[in-house]
């Protein structure tokens, strides 16, 4: 059980450390997530990604659906999108405007568990 103030979310906190720490958008930001609490996170990102595992709510907003946590999803997801080479050496358009311009992943500690 969760409970938080309507008026606070994971994407409000977001945008609360970028404004206080940091000089760029949500826009510039991977996130990572897998329950319905993180929606608007996955909404409010450039780049919102489901694991496998996830809830069939956030799988339908989110910009792409990785493999389940226990198969290393977001490690997968963040070489795909991050790393300096890649499979045959070609990366598609979206995966160069991420890795460009990403500044910032964040993860939802539930993604990643094992």
């Amino acid at each position: 059980l969760e409970i938080a103030p309507r008026s606070i979310s994971k994407a409000t906190a977001l945008q609360v450390i970028l404004d206080k720490c940091y000089d760029f958008s949500k826009k510039d930001v991977i996130a990572f997530g897998d329950n319905y609490n993180d929606i608007d996170l996955i909404q409010s990102v450039g780049l919102g990604v489901a694991v496998g595992n996830a809830r069939a709510e956030l799988k339908m907003v989110a910009n792409d659906i990785t493999l389940h946590h226990k198969e290393d999803g977001v490690a997968i997801s963040v070489e795909k999108y991050l790393r300096d080479d890649c499979v045959n050496g070609h990366w598609t358009k979206l995966q160069k405007e991420k890795q460009k311009r990403t500044k910032l992943v964040v993860l939802d500690h539930y993604s990643t568990m094992y």
